[in-house]
């Protein structure tokens, strides 16, 4: 009994341990099962050479009720590729070839290729020879020129169709054959498309060897580091461990896939798929990368070959994967370029066989140290590896995304990711409350106290010369707020002081709120950022592009002509739709006209009208502050079949408890309300619209619900709001969208060559658009703020902006035109970050 009292102690706390750090990824597995976006699930965690979670939950054949062993053989898909990879560079190790050996060199077929000169037009488009040789560097790096089939682009539908559905391709020779006689998408070494390079890996393998893949992949890697269930074919034991694929049956309920993989008499020993392995082998070979390329006295390759395939190979190539490369994501790393083909997402890189990233910041993954490598498999498989971190997590399911959408394509990836890191950091959830910080914490936290003070000082100087009536100011780093005042009055008329919990019209600042109630349908699968409008709003169907203009007795007469690009969900949500508005294109008399008696319509008739103006320009091409977010929010309501505002109610204010925020008010609300006031000719302030009952925002129709700038709020529910976009979507254990939607409200959406700005203040295009914010591009220019910062402003004065590198929020809440800026405005920035000392 003295023995196993200390042996019952080690294991007491040792699962106190792996309950305090990996509780909440465990929690995420049984979370997913139960509610059934997952069947079975393993997830494994390895820490600084041990493995510090091993759990797995639900069934591996649902329909029988088999659970789930830890046993299971999964159908790798994707994750193939770096195991073929790092088989094919054992060979140049060996001396076989070089990285820039043209692929003609073993495999003749690939001579006088030929390029597509329009990927949409697929293999009907008019065709030019390739300008260079395709290299070995570029097949294993997806930058060849060849493309895989996965996307919508005619391009890929049509290598789909040529190469899957093809029975008589029975060999890896023949596949490749055949890839060989189909024109590239793009001139090798220009562009990042993910592809079929990997089978032609896995035919060079065979060329430079005289065996099969199959026979030097169990001779090379598999024997000797005993991984004895990977293979392309199972045997009859193994097959009774197979994992059963799901798919998600209309993207809601998960049903047995009728698309099964194969799993014996596979002959097609591909590169790019087909290969089974259990958690456990899995691990083997991740384990082997981990240690420099040798696991147990065996060596695969040297770390030095190692280090070579973990270097970006992409940053020469001429469409580099930069900010604006980031339409839409379908997997971890990658999104949709402009033209719907692959490209990678802002932030990461690629080297040989793996996705690498290269920016966490930029990637919004600020607690991953750069220099993770990765991959992913289309039935949900993921792994990846953090130098750095010393950590390697792999996570196991088959969820099918080939045969019908899986709405959780890269959900389940993400959030294991976070779960991985949360762990082994030993994160605590963070419970962010609206207590002010006292002052030793603002000094902890990095703030110089008399710098915040000096900044009061500017802001009652502002009130005293009357060029504002009062403010509320507002700032908080990683959670904690650290300076909230409260100055001057709220109703000058009344002479009631400003309270904290003032509330404020919100004017534009409106707009991310808009944004996120669609960017919230696209996380539910109903509907994309490249759809058209006109898909869910059949008015836009025929706009036209104002060419000239002219006055005649008093009336208005376009010239004009049809568009030739169809306005998308995503110009709608960047101010690139052409639009015309009051800040730009050129066409402000009739914005004003159908604007006028906005108040007393709706968002419905309002946006038919507004769909019978003509353009400013193409689509995509020029940017305008204009009233996207009013087409968003009808596009929210024709989508989920619910008014605007009900949708923002249900699932963004309520879950968020930001109680005070509204479209319109209350008579109760009027004595928290604050007083609009514009600049008079006195030098004094001239009253708008008034913080009482008299309000258009509280006697008003009640049946214009913008988007646009609609909505009224507090300091505090900003606050809220603002904190969960820098938290990735969730606050306080409330998830409201998932890491990856609010990814595209962080990441600039919009082509480098515009300048997203109303006023830019120089001519560096630094100023780009996220879905819903600005956002500053580069370190250049005279704004202090970091690369990264995401921000806005309100017409009628309110201004704030969101740093996720120094997890701060800022905002100066007052009610005066933003068309006649006043310094407390103009300066906030500056004063915030001078205030900022570490």
């Amino acid at each position: 009994m003295k023995l196993l009292r200390p042996i019952f102690l080690l294991l007491f706390c040792a699962h106190v341990v792996f309950a305090q750090k990996f509780g909440a990824l465990d929690l995420f597995l049984k979370n997913e099962v139960q509610a059934n976006k997952l069947k079975g699930v393993h997830g494994l965690v390895y820490h600084k050479n041990k493995v510090v979670f091993n759990q797995f939950y639900g069934n591996r054949d649902a329909d029988n009720n088999i659970p789930m062993t830890g046993k299971e053989i999964y159908y790798l898909q994707s994750m193939s590729k770096p195991v073929i990879t790092v088989a094919l560079m054992t060979l140049f190790e060996q001396g076989k070839f070089t990285l820039d050996d043209p692929v003609e060199n073993y495999l003749p077929e690939f001579k006088n290729l030929s390029v597509v000169q329009d990927v949409n037009k697929g293999m009907a488009s008019s065709r030019e020879p390739a300008t260079s040789k395709m290299t070995i560097r570029q097949l294993i790096s997806h930058t060849s020129g060849m493309s895989h089939g996965i996307t919508l682009v005619k391009m890929d539908r049509d290598i789909w169709n040529s190469i899957v559905f093809d029975q008589q391709l029975t060999t890896i020779e023949k596949r490749v054959a055949a890839l060989a006689k189909i024109p590239l998408s793009y001139q090798p070494g220009t562009k990042w498309n993910y592809s079929f390079g990997p089978d032609v890996a896995s035919r060079l393998i065979e060329v430079l060897t005289g065996e099969t893949t199959d026979a030097y992949l169990k001779k090379t890697i598999f024997k000797p580091l005993g991984m004895k269930d990977m293979g392309y074919n199972l045997s009859v034991e193994q097959e009774k461990r197979a994992m059963i694929v799901y798919d998600f049956e209309n993207g809601k309920n998960l049903v047995r896939s009728k698309m099964q993989p194969q799993s014996k008499d596979v002959t097609v020993f591909a590169g790019v798929n087909a290969l089974w392995g259990t958690m456990e082998d899995y691990l083997t070979f991740a384990k082997m990368l981990y240690q420099g390329g040798t696991l147990r006295g065996k060596r695969i390759l040297k770390k030095e070959t190692l280090d070579l395939m973990q270097m970006d190979v992409t940053g020469e190539i001429a469409r580099k994967p930069d900010q604006n490369s980031r339409i839409y994501k379908i997997a971890n790393g990658i999104s949709l370029d402009e033209d719907g083909s692959t490209n990678l997402e802002p932030g990461y890189g690629f080297g040989l066989g793996f996705g690498i990233l290269t920016n966490p910041m930029v990637a919004n993954k600020p607690n991953v140290s750069a220099g993770e490598y990765f991959w992913s498999g289309a039935n949900s498989t993921h792994f990846f590896i953090n130098p750095k971190d010393e950590v390697i997590g792999i996570f196991m399911t088959q969820i099918g995304s080939l045969g019908s959408p899986n709405p959780y394509q890269f959900y389940f990836g993400d959030e294991f990711r976070k779960g991985v890191y949360a762990g082994i950091k030993n994160e605590v959830p963070k419970i962010v409350t609206t207590d002010i910080a006292k002052p030793a914490e603002v000094k902890a936290l990095g703030f110089d106290q008399k710098v915040l003070d000096d900044f009061q000082n500017e802001v009652s100087k502002s009130i005293q010369q009357k060029e504002i009536a009062g403010a509320v100011t507002l700032i908080a780093r990683k959670g904690k707020i650290v300076h909230f005042e409260a100055q001057g009055e709220s109703q000058m008329e009344t002479h009631i002081p400003m309270q904290k919990d003032a509330i404020f019209r919100l004017a534009s600042m409106t707009k991310p709120i808009a944004t996120l109630a669609l960017l919230l349908l696209m996380e539910d699968g109903k509907c994309k950022p490249n759809d058209s409008v006109s898909k869910y709003l059949p008015e836009f169907a025929s706009q036209q592009i104002m060419l000239s203009k002219d006055s005649v007795d008093g009336m208005w007469l376009y010239k004009t002509r049809a568009a030739t690009k169809p306005m998308l969900i995503r110009h709608v949500l960047t101010h690139t739709t052409g639009q015309p508005s009051a800040y730009g294109g050129n066409m402000p008399e009739a914005y004003a006209a159908i604007t006028k008696n906005a108040y007393s319509s709706d968002i419905e008739n309002y946006v038919k009208k507004l769909a019978k103006l003509p353009l400013s320009h193409e689509p995509g091409e020029g940017w305008i502050y204009g009233p996207g977010l009013l087409v968003a929010g009808r596009v929210v309501e024709v989508i989920s079949g619910m008014p605007f505002q009900d949708f923002v109610q249900k699932r963004i204010l309520d879950p968020l408890g930001m109680k005070d925020t509204h479209f319109f008010l209350e008579p109760k609300d009027a004595p928290r309300f604050t007083s609009y006031y514009q600049p008079d000719v006195k030098g004094g302030l001239a009253l708008i619209d008034p913080g009482s009952e008299k309000s258009i925002r509280i006697r008003g129709s009640k049946t214009y619900y913008s988007g646009s700038g609609g909505l009224n709020s507090t300091a505090i529910d900003y606050f809220k709001f603002s904190q969960m976009i820098l938290q990735d979507g969730e606050l306080n254990g409330v998830r409201i969208a998932k890491p990856s939607t609010i990814a595209m409200m962080k990441t600039d959406q919009t082509p480098l060559n515009l300048e997203a700005a109303i006023t830019p203040t120089d001519d560096l295009k630094n100023n780009g658009f996220t879905f819903g914010y600005a956002i500053k591009r580069k370190d250049i220019g005279n704004d202090p703020r970091p690369a990264g910062t995401i921000y806005w402003s309100g017409a009628t004065g309110p201004i704030f902006f969101i740093d996720p590198s120094h997890e701060m929020i800022a905002m100066v809440l007052y009610q005066r035109p933003s068309t006649s800026p006043i310094k407390i405005r103009t300066d906030f920035k500056s004063w915030v970050m001078k205030s900022l000392i570490k």
